[in-house]
């Protein structure tokens, strides 16, 4: 896995699978918070994401660790929500966080990581809420890369699809120079809202720059979501 955040084994979505995570009575008036116990046990298991063609491990990075990373600067402002959901994934005033990281089991070109994050419903909302205002405001920022220099990404909103009680989705097209030469991420994400908890999935791959071949855009199966979504809102409904 890379310490950065499919083409996935795409399978049919059942289009029952996708209602079920549209916004229903019973999520809308129980927007509870999950406890950390809970919200590690709301994450799909190996055999879950195998079944949908993914390897997976969970992974234990606590919100102690996470918060050592600090914030990631953004250049313009008006783009730091979008920043705050690649970077990170989760509210800045979260309680409970659990991470799975997975990759499509045809391809290790391409790895990402499902981060579910339990927060005040307010929290969850603000957060989705200026995701959404930026990706209204921004089509690309600038940011320092971790080993130094700058990176350029480059945001392209889509597809429309909803989840949980709300959501959104978009592709950062990323560059930079590498220690070997110029570098090309291509990440997909999708983050979704069910009452306090905020559920983020990402797929991403590199290229270098003069890489000669075919470069493929990750796709993130429909099904992923939809069955983690739904393990998410029985453990709020419980």
């Amino acid at each position: 896995m890379s310490a950065v955040g499919g083409c996935s084994a795409q399978s049919a979505t059942n289009p029952a699978d996708r209602r079920s995570t549209a916004p229903s009575a019973s999520a809308a008036e129980d927007p509870r918070m999950l406890s950390q116990a809970e919200l590690e046990a709301s994450r799909l298991t190996e055999k879950e994401m195998a079944a949908l063609g993914y390897s997976s491990i969970w992974d234990d990075s606590s919100l102690k660790d996470l918060a050592r990373r600090g914030r990631t600067a953004v250049e313009p402002m008006e783009c730091i929500g979008l920043g705050d959901v690649i970077a990170g994934g989760y509210p800045h005033a979260s309680s409970a966080y659990a991470q799975v990281n997975y990759s499509p089991r045809e391809t290790a070109m391409i790895s990402g990581y499902v981060v579910l994050a339990s927060d005040s419903q307010f929290g969850a909302r603000d957060f989705l809420s200026m995701a959404k205002n930026s990706l209204k405001k921004c089509d690309r920022y600038t940011h320092p890369g971790r080993g130094g220099g700058e990176i350029t990404t480059r945001l392209e909103p889509g597809p429309s699809d909803n989840w949980g009680d709300e959501s959104i989705s978009f592709t950062a097209l990323s560059t930079w120079q590498a220690e070997d030469g110029p570098m090309d991420r291509r990440q997909v994400f999708t983050l979704v809202r069910s009452g306090a908890v905020t559920i983020r999935f990402d797929l991403e791959t590199f290229y270098p720059a003069q890489y000669p071949g075919k470069r493929v855009t990750p796709k993130i199966n429909p099904a992923l979501i939809a069955q983690q979504v739904n393990k998410v809102q029985a453990a709020q409904r419980n």
